[in-house]
């Protein structure tokens, strides 16, 4: 294939070197008097083996093979016979050949046999070497295996001996807060309990100072205003959502931003308003009303702040409590999980592992029906064992 892509000068010199390769490859080809003469004569070989002259069968002569036995002449009859001596010949010498290379088969195969033997035993002998070589391998690497998890399991216990510690710290720390936080809510619930008393009696005075105030009305009017001071806008209350995490989470001693008495305080001002006023009524009378029935609002209003803020506080320490006991169980828990833990350290350093390379069949041991706990069990030389067998059995002996 030619490059279309070549300069003209290129495809004429590519053309060129092809040519001439061409015209070599054909005097390569050309009749070569040397090796035909070899392979005319010597049937391409230059060297003759005497098997090689072995395999070639002897030719007939032509009268053999084109007259019948009994119209041989007497020169022909020679010939045959010298012709099955020769044959004779040539069968002994290859049945001679056969048993040379029967015998030379089994010499080689003796020695390929022995060689294989000895070859075999080198191996085995090289791969029990390298059996021993692993074993001593695989027993050192585990030991540092073993030495590597020890080291792991300690570090393990003591990182966990100190966060265990360090919770227990936080939990008692939190209990001695929960502690003074309930101290706090039993001194606040007392001193509004207290002002809760005085404010009840503040409201109850100035309920009845309301008809003193108004003595100089009849008793009709008095009756009207009176039903009007008792009288209350209705306001829708809002349900407040919160979830449990903030429902326990919400300290009474916080601030409240939201004002809950906002919509009624806007209702009451609409019910001061001059449109409400009865018309019996003048002016200044029901300014007067206005200012008296703001005050007892504002009473009452006070003293249901204060009941909120105790049921809040009650409310409040019943959760401190529930938290209290919840902290109790979580420090019985962990100083539980840390005496555990401390016992597992103290049984885990008394109790060292020992690596011992033993026969095969010492520690096939059939425990049979007697006891396999070995907690107080003594680890004791192999030869103390065997001479005091010796001297029971020369005790023995002696009886």
């Amino acid at each position: 294939l030619l490059n279309l892509n070549l300069s003209p000068e290129e495809l004429a010199a590519e053309l060129e070197r092809k040519r001439l390769e061409e015209q070599r490859r054909l005097l390569e080809q050309a009749d070569n008097a040397r090796e035909r003469a070899l392979d005319s004569m010597m049937h391409g070989k230059l060297e003759i083996r005497p098997e090689d002259e072995l395999q070639k069968d002897l030719e007939k002569p032509e009268f053999m093979l084109t007259k019948a036995e009994e119209q041989w002449n007497e020169e022909e009859i020679k010939a045959a016979k010298e012709f099955e001596k020769k044959e004779k010949h040539l069968f002994e010498e290859r049945e001679k050949y056969r048993k040379a290379l029967e015998a030379e088969l089994k010499k080689l195969q003796t020695a390929n046999v022995e060689g294989m033997n000895s070859f075999d035993e080198k191996l085995n002998k090289l791969f029990r070497h390298r059996i021993e070589i692993q074993k001593t391998v695989n027993q050192e690497e585990l030991k540092i295996v073993r030495l590597a998890r020890s080291v792991y399991q300690q570090e393990y216990l003591e990182d966990r001996e100190t966060q265990l510690s360090k919770i227990l710290d936080d939990l008692k720390q939190g209990k001695v807060k929960a502690l003074e936080e309930v101290s706090e809510a039993k001194r606040a619930i007392d001193r509004l309990k207290d002002e809760h008393e005085i404010i009840l009696q503040e409201d109850k005075v100035i309920e009845k100072q309301f008809k003193k105030d108004f003595a100089d009305l009849d008793a009709f009017t008095l009756d009207v205003l009176v039903k009007l001071y008792k009288r209350r806008p209705k306001v829708t209350k809002q349900k407040i959502v919160t979830n449990e995490a903030t429902a326990r989470s919400s300290n009474p001693f916080h601030v409240k931003v939201e004002d809950p008495d906002k919509a009624f305080l806007e209702a009451m001002t609409e019910l001061d308003s001059d449109i409400h006023r009865p018309d019996i009524l003048e002016a200044d009378t029901w300014e007067r009303f206005v200012e008296a029935r703001t005050f007892k609002v504002e009473s009452e209003l006070k003293v249901k702040h204060h009941n909120q803020k105790i049921q809040d506080l009650n409310n409040y320490l019943q959760r401190l409590g529930d938290d209290d006991d919840c902290m109790k169980s979580r420090i019985e828990k962990a100083f539980q999980q840390l005496n555990d833990l401390r016992e597992k350290k103290l049984r885990y350093l008394m109790n060292l592992e020992i690596q011992l390379l033993l026969k095969q069949g010492q520690v096939e041991v059939d425990p049979g029906v007697f006891s396999t706990k070995f907690e107080n069990a003594l680890l004791i030389h192999r030869s103390v064992i065997e001479d005091l067998n010796s001297q029971t059995v020369t005790l023995g002996e002696a009886k």
